[in-house]
């Protein structure tokens, strides 16, 4: 997940803008900031399934004025959809449909959007890329029996893909680097990172300057560095492998990175708690963990991090919780990785990511009611609009 992928204070200016479904809603321009936002604007609905489709939102992404989402939904065909927008959120894009393909992770950077997806019907993972003023689609299957995956931009200079595939019955992590020149994907130089016996547990972050991937391997949370060289044509490096920490439980996984700088984030599920830890030199070693989701109470039987990004100084988490009769996901922030607050929470699964400029951060929010009954078949979208 790029995942791919911020609040505010002193004074802002706000506009009114109308999306592509004509449905307005007020967004604001940061002037300032001085801390974390969590006043959040009107939700807009970027796709409506009816008939009970159940759309669950897979990824956001977002860097500078571009905002990307895409959906899966639960049935029949299940096919992904994708909206972008140029301009900040103001408008979309009509959306993009992926049939037979779901659980997308999305990234954008050099004037394209980029999804990973999982094809049902043949079994393989796919790379696909879209030119954000529509003129152009490309698609690169990844592998034979290749499944899950993730997908980050490596400033705009370069793509890093990580996924799974099938090797004589093992399942290998592999890494995929292609320099991005005007518009377009070189040839892919692969890695191949090791085994694990935890499908589908793995993301990746980048910078521009490097790459980090992290998956389990049986109790231990991994975690590889690539040194990414300069200029058109860069030199990826892989550095050691890490082991964060070995869980003394099975019941511990679902791992998240993201990257800003040389402030590395990992977020991971352990028993029922969902927990964050902070490195702020590039990965080397990370701080004590920070626990999102807990279950003290003993009511919660599931917890996991969702969607995680850092940019700015700044880090936005997703943590799905569920227990009882209910369950919900809750969006987190965090300036030094240390203090947290919580920003919102909705009941289906929610995405957010940080975008803008460093100086005037923005927070964006896109989430389903999946486990609203009855359910109202929405993916929507929101945007902070003011200081907390």
């Amino acid at each position: 997940m790029a995942p791919s992928r911020r609040g505010l204070g002193g004074p802002r200016a706000t506009r009114r803008i109308t999306t592509a479904t004509g449905i307005a809603v007020v967004a604001s321009l940061a002037i300032a900031s001085s801390g974390l936002a969590m006043n959040f604007g009107p939700a807009v609905v970027l796709y409506s399934g009816g008939g009970h489709s159940w759309p669950t939102v897979d990824d956001i992404a977002a860097k500078g004025p571009v905002v990307a989402v895409a959906w899966t939904r639960q049935l029949f065909e299940q096919p992904t959809f994708l909206r972008w927008s140029r301009d900040g959120g103001a408008t979309f894009a009509p959306k993009v449909t992926l049939d037979d393909r779901t659980g997308a992770a999305i990234d954008t950077c050099a004037g394209s959007v980029w999804a990973v997806t999982q094809d049902g019907i043949d079994g393989i993972a796919h790379l696909d890329g879209w030119r954000l003023d529509g003129a152009a689609h490309s698609h690169w299957p990844l592998a034979a029996g290749s499944h899950g995956g993730d997908v980050a931009c490596v400033g705009n200079r370069a793509l890093a893909t990580a996924w799974e595939r099938n090797v004589n019955g093992a399942v290998r992590v592999k890494l995929q680097v292609r320099t991005i020149t005007s518009g377009n994907l070189s040839p892919a130089t692969t890695f191949d990172l090791g085994t694990t016996n935890r499908p589908d547990e793995l993301s990746v972050a980048a910078t521009n300057h490097d790459i980090q991937v992290t998956w389990m391997k049986g109790r231990k949370l991994q975690l590889k560095r690539f040194d990414v060289g300069p200029g058109a044509d860069p030199e990826v490096t892989p550095l050691p492998t890490q082991t964060v920490t070995t869980f003394v439980t099975d019941q511990a996984g679902s791992p998240l990175v993201a990257a800003d700088a040389s402030r590395v984030v990992l977020a991971y599920k352990y028993r029922e708690d969902a927990r964050v830890r902070v490195s702020e030199n590039g990965g080397a070693s990370f701080g004590t963990f920070h626990t999102l989701v807990d279950n003290t109470t003993g009511d919660v039987f599931i917890a996991r991090p969702y969607s995680l990004d850092a940019f700015g100084g700044r880090i936005a988490a997703n943590a799905e919780s569920a227990g009882g009769d209910s369950a919900l996901t809750q969006l987190f922030v965090s300036q030094d990785g240390v203090a947290w607050s919580k920003a919102s929470q909705s009941p289906g699964w929610q995405a957010a990511a940080l975008f803008g400029t460093a100086a005037s951060p923005r927070i964006g929010e896109a989430w389903d009611n999946y486990f609203h009954y009855p359910r109202p078949d929405h993916g929507k979208i929101r945007f902070h609009e003011g200081p907390a």
